[in-house]
């Protein structure tokens, strides 16, 4: 009589690893296949969810690959553990059973964690594969924000997926255009909680202060750094000296609106406002800007509605920043999400479409409004001669 066993872990030999298709500041990540279509132990057969699923891109996986030693080096232990958190529990879709619910929709706009693995060298995330670029890719397709409704469309899923993460507590830190990837359809999704936290409590009521941030440590991407990290104190940003946890809490959300303002300056102008040929160089045009030493120049040609969402969300004092006031964070699912933001001018069009898109995004009932060009490395997969390598093969080019 057959039985059946539990699915075992997971290894490095059941996959075959390809090119590079991502770089971090710890790690890589590998394109890979399964090593063969079904994993036998002992006469059983155990498979992950198909890559042809719908939740995955084409035909394989993205694996974020981090060597143990930079763990070790930088100390990342706790973020890495803490990403796995948020990726596998905290964030994902099944979490979320109704996926045509407003909650279950947002939850696919984040990339599918498969499983974890490590040995002796790395630690492995297989990821939901995304491979139609990222952000950057749409900015140069779209070249101007007033040209093409791509960018508008994806600006609303931008507040879409921060409204989500936000109320399951999670700040994400990060946001950039090198962490907003778009899958060979054109759907959006936010990836790389490497510098997330979990704040607050999840919406079963549990507590999360192990996640807390307890000081004032520096992470992100210079050019979209609010200048409350850039000075290391996002404390001090709180009004009074007694301010409460809570309201601690609430103002980190500012760390993610900064950056959503920012790269919308980026959809509209090409560039991030703060841009410099240097970490430092950006920096200092941050807190120039926040002593009022000088200022964003926005192009004439720029919607006047789009300027206003600009500097309605890069305030420089963090407490105004639009959104914030709304008590999204940690609100358990908060049925009005984020409110004052999706009331601002640039979001309450005329154009009937436009004010459905709302409706149709919480209902996960839009077309993307953006087909992503080939990738190199696609490319290069769809041709003959391409060679998937072994773990112990990979490990050498990396």
């Amino acid at each position: 009589m057959t039985t059946t066993a539990e699915p075992r872990d997971y290894s490095p030999s059941d996959f075959l690893y390809g090119t590079i298709i991502g770089e971090g500041r710890f790690g890589s990540v590998v394109y890979a296949e399964h090593a063969t279509q079904e994993v036998h132990d002992g006469g059983v057969g155990y498979k992950l969810p198909r890559p042809q699923d719908k939740q995955n891109d084409g035909q394989g996986y993205a694996v974020k690959m981090i060597p143990k030693s930079e763990i070790l080096r930088h100390q990342l232990l706790q973020a890495v553990m803490t990403e796995k958190r948020i990726l596998a529990e905290v964030l994902s879709s099944n979490q979320d059973n109704d996926t045509s619910s407003s909650s279950g929709s947002a939850a696919l706009m984040i990339p599918k964690l498969f499983c974890c693995f490590h040995d002796d060298s790395y630690l492995y995330f297989v990821l939901e594969l995304c491979s139609g670029g990222t952000m950057l890719d749409l900015v140069n397709h779209c070249a101007k924000i007033r040209r093409d409704n791509s960018c508008n469309d994806s600006i609303r899923q931008l507040v879409r997926v921060l409204e989500y993460i936000h109320q399951k507590g999670v700040i994400h830190r990060d946001i950039s255009p090198r962490n907003i990837l778009f899958t060979s359809r054109g759907a959006l999704k936010l990836c790389d909680f490497g510098s997330a936290v979990v704040i607050g409590t999840s919406s079963k009521g549990q507590h999360l202060a192990s996640s807390r941030i307890d000081n004032d440590d520096f992470v992100g991407t210079a050019d979209y750094v609010c200048p409350e990290m850039i000075r290391g104190s996002i404390k001090s940003c709180c009004t009074g000296t007694t301010s409460s946890m809570s309201q601690q809490d609430e103002l980190l959300g500012a760390i993610d609106l900064w950056s959503l303002g920012c790269l919308i300056f980026q959809m509209s102008v090409g560039e991030s406002p703060f841009h410099a040929e240097s970490d430092q160089g950006a920096f200092q045009r941050v807190l120039d800007y926040t002593n009022h030493k000088s200022r964003i120049h926005v192009p004439p040609y720029t919607d006047m509605d789009v300027k206003g969402l600009i500097f309605s969300l890069v305030a420089i004092d963090a407490t105004s920043r639009i959104g914030l006031s709304d008590g999204v964070v940690s609100s358990k699912e908060s049925k009005k999400p984020y409110h004052s933001l999706r009331r601002h001018k640039f979001f309450t069009t005329e154009d009937k479409l436009q004010q459905q898109f709302w409706t149709l995004l919480e209902n996960n009932s839009i077309d993307p409004p953006y087909t992503p060009a080939e990738q190199s490395w696609m490319t290069q997969l769809h041709q003959s001669g391409w060679k998937m390598k072994r773990i112990e093969e990979m490990c050498y080019e990396l």
